[in-house]
Order: structure tokens, then C-alpha cells, then sequence
């Protein structure tokens, strides 16, 4: 099934993952499903947050937004797939829905770099004063 992997870096892949095992390598443990109203299910490792996996930004806010903003965070590498069909198989996750984790992540990364920017001249205006 066409998957999306949110890394906890901010990296989006499409992959084909198939399997509770290849569910299972991708997010580094057990698997938990989500569910994403209207989208398909996302799935996370099942003690990532026992485990203090770091924070994934990316995966949180596209998990909010198809939850109605959730107050729950995401951790640690989460995939995205469609939802279960009729004969209990799972869907591709669409296209419209990996296009928007996609422009979530570029947002993220530009958010990031306005940051260090941000930091990188208040220290400098801090050596200054000082």
C-alpha cells in the first residue's frame, strides 16, 4: 500500500509498505493505529512516548488538522496509509493528503531556519551590548 513516512527530522518519503512487519521496522517498534477522519490511519510506535522518542512536528500537525486539532502530539517516525476498505484491506493514502504533509514539512524546515536566523542575531546583538 502507498504509504507516507514522516520522520521526526521533518523527511517525507512515499513508500510501499506491505505487512505488519514492515509497519513495524518503519516506525521502530509495536504499532498503534490513529485514526484521521476523512483521510485513512496513521500508524505510530506503540511506546514512543514510554520511550521519550522525540517530538515529530511534522506528523503532529498533519494528524491535528485531519482531527479536528487534536490536543495529543506525535513521536517518534510515523506513517500515514489509507483507510480500510470493505474486504479489509488497507487503501493507498491519497495524493491530496501526501501533497499536504509534504507542504506542512517545507513549512516546518522554513519555520526552523527563520529561527536560527532569528538566534544566530541575538547573540550577535548580545556581544555587542555586552
Amino acid at each position: 500500500m502507498k504509504s507516507v513516512v514522516v520522520k521526526t527530522n521533518g523527511e517525507v518519503e512515499v513508500k510501499d509498505l506491505n505487512g505488519l512487519e514492515e509497519l513495524q521496522k518503519a516506525v521502530g517498534g509495536y504499532i498503534e493505529a490513529i485514526n484521521l477522519p476523512n483521510y485513512g490511519t496513521g500508524y505510530v510506535n506503540e511506546e514512543g512516548k514510554l520511550n521519550n522518542l522525540p517530538l515529530n512536528i511534522v506528523a503532529t500537525m498533519a494528524y491535528s488538522k485531519s482531527n479536528g486539532f487534536s490536543h495529543d502530539v506525535l513521536v517518534g517516525d510515523v506513517i500515514f496509509t489509507g483507510d480500510v476498505n470493505e474486504e479489509g484491506n488497507t487503501d493507498d493514502i491519497s495524493d491530496k493528503f501526501i501533497d499536504f504533509v509534504k507542504l506542512i514539512a517545507k513549512l516546518v524546515l522554513n519555520l526552523k531556519i527563520v529561527w536560527n536566523k532569528f538566534v544566530s542575531l541575538a547573540n550577535k546583538l548580545m556581544c555587542v551590548l555586552l
